[in-house]
């Protein structure tokens, strides 16, 4: 499955998703083949993806994996296996949240120092709309996808 814009109208930046399932032995030549269409898509619509800034990521739960020597390439360059990646904010890591959820209490923790820095003699209620207009954001964003599943994440995130 591949999330690609169907206008030319598209923000200075793109983030895109190149995303299949591998179950045989001939899937990794299918993704190979998904990325040579990529390749079609970005001249049809005259952009580029900057291959050093493109990465592959294998999320799995069986500890091996069915590419694992497999190289995939964009405009000759071969993509660089990587263990995380962020996408759209949320830091993927083969489903394990917990480098998610602590780069977004470091974020939430950043905003609260600074607010309790710079509104030491604002009202309780200022405070209170201080903190869900900036810190409350940066900790439900997304968390339909992220929200932890294990006590030691969660209690992580009730302490900011």
């Amino acid at each position: 499955m591949t999330f690609l814009p169907e206008s030319p109208h598209y923000p200075d930046y793109l983030q895109t998703a190149l995303l299949r399932l591998l179950t045989n032995t001939d899937d990794p030549a299918k993704l190979q083949e998904d990325l040579s269409k990529l390749e079609t898509w970005e001249n049809e619509w005259d952009i580029a993806f900057h291959p050093d800034k493109c990465s592959q990521l294998s999320l799995t739960r069986s500890r091996k994996l069915v590419n694992a020597n497999t190289k995939y390439s964009l405009h000759g360059h071969t993509l660089e296996r990587v263990s995380s990646v962020k996408y759209l904010g949320v830091t993927l890591l083969n489903l394990y949240w917990g480098v998610h959820v602590d780069n977004v209490c470091a974020r939430a923790n950043r905003m609260l120092g600074f607010l309790r820095r710079h509104m030491k003699v604002c009202s309780t209620k200022t405070k209170e709309l201080a903190y869900k207009a900036t810190v409350r954001p940066i900790m439900e964003y997304a968390c339909t996808v992220w929200d932890p599943h294990t006590d030691k994440l969660t209690n992580k995130l009730e302490k900011t």
